[in-house]
């Protein structure tokens, strides 16, 4: 069993915009298929550029705030209580488009390319 919390979770940038606080509570290792399972707090204005992920999938959870998400050059808008799957290899980015912080809960699963 693993027992976490936000508010004891260790506070780090996100790797793609270091202004963008993520709170990390399982890393990669900690339990089988997740890559990781973080909070990210976004300013507003703030971006994620475009990137993808070969080796998991993503899922996002908005908490608190509006954005938008660019996934394969489709923009999609995002409010509170929206959730957003990312497959393995699809090109997105991540932009705070309020006035207010973004919040978004996210975790990756570990995808495996073996037939």
């Amino acid at each position: 069993m693993i027992l976490a919390d936000f508010l004891g979770a260790s506070v780090e940038p996100v790797s793609h915009n270091e202004r963008i606080q993520k709170h990390v509570l399982l890393n990669k290792g900690q339990c089988a298929n997740i890559m990781q399972l973080a909070r990210s707090v976004f300013p507003p204005g703030e971006i994620v550029p475009a990137h993808a992920h070969e080796d998991m999938v993503e899922v996002f959870m908005v908490r608190e705030g509006t954005g938008r998400i660019v996934v394969n050059d489709k923009p999609f808008d995002l409010k509170k209580d929206n959730c957003v799957v990312v497959e393995s290899g699809d090109v997105h980015a991540l932009v705070n488009t309020g006035e207010v912080q973004l919040v978004i809960d996210y975790f990756g699963l570990q995808i495996s390319n073996a037939i």
